[in-house]
């Protein structure tokens, strides 16, 4: 029977990596699929004469890149929203109120978590770059050449609404859904977070993509709904793309370390506040179902 189940949780763990493999299969495919009709597109411009500079430029450019992650977020969505509801929506449970998902507490919460994780992230990425100036050479020379920094209609697409979506389907919904069922909580939590971490495909941005995985992870568990970890994902990627400037720090050693104290005690209070509104929510949620069986 005790080889029996550790046989059982065994199979949870590779089931809960497929939605990653799962995602590099269709961002390949992507990819390869956006290439070939980009190739299309410069081929029929000039038939007789390949503009392979024209290609190699327009590869490597924004709007290439984001139109390719768009799609790619577009079908994992479509892949991974059928596959996330099949296997960890109940059967036979009514639908929710806006009001049994979400309290203003939350909501407060989350806007508090959104900022204090960017000044988290910032000062990871200072310190990274601190311990390996490489390091970050490599990640700006890969958002330079990815054409990232440009601020375009796509991208934003991408970075603020579909790719939130697409992230935290894949795992905090699917990856997480199984990997809990083989592991305690904590530990299902910094199994998706290293994953999100190696899925940014680079150090710096794996780094702190780790951090804030493990934020989104103790979202979705406390407010048990997929639609709070998105809408946190989605603030946090708004703030980064839109109001980075608000991140502020200061020129001496004793400014930054009382900036990052009141960062680490936002982080403290806001997760506080978020846990406790949640419980609160669901005391009510379960008071109302109550009243409605009586």
């Amino acid at each position: 029977m005790k080889t029996r189940e550790t046989l059982k949780k065994i199979g949870f763990i590779l089931i809960a990596f497929l939605p990653f493999i799962a995602a590099l299969v269709i961002q390949v495919a992507a990819s390869l699929i956006g290439m070939f009709f980009l190739f299309l597109s410069v081929y029929l411009k000039s038939p007789l004469s390949f503009n392979s500079e024209l290609f190699y430029n327009a590869l490597l450019g924004t709007q290439f890149n984001s139109a390719v992650m768009v799609i790619y977020s577009m079908i994992t969505v479509l892949l991974l929203g059928t596959w996330y509801k099949v296997a960890s929506t109940p059967r036979r449970v009514p639908r929710r109120r806006i009001s049994q998902v979400v309290r203003p507490g939350m909501l407060a919460a989350l806007v508090i978590l959104a900022a204090s994780l960017q000044y988290l992230s910032s000062f990871l990425i200072n310190f990274t770059a601190y311990l390996k100036p490489d390091w970050l050479k490599a990640y700006t020379d890969l958002l330079e050449t990815a054409g990232m920094n440009d601020i375009t209609l796509l991208l934003v697409l991408y970075s603020v609404i579909i790719g939130p979506v697409c992230e935290e389907l894949i795992f905090r919904g699917v990856m997480l859904h199984y990997a809990q069922k083989a592991l305690p909580f904590w530990a299902a939590n910094l199994f998706q977070a290293l994953l999100f971490g190696v899925y940014h495909m680079n150090i710096v941005q794996g780094i702190y993509a780790f951090l804030v995985g493990i934020f989104c992870g103790l979202i979705f568990h406390y407010g048990k709904s997929i639609y709070l970890s998105i809408g946190f994902h989605m603030l946090f990627n708004f703030w980064g793309t839109f109001l980075v400037f608000l991140i502020v720090g200061s020129s001496s050693s004793f400014g930054n370390m009382v900036i990052f104290a009141v960062t680490i005690l936002l982080t403290a209070g806001g997760l506080l506040l978020y846990k406790r509104s949640a419980a609160a929510r669901n005391k009510l949620s379960c008071t109302a179902d109550a009243k409605l069986t009586l």
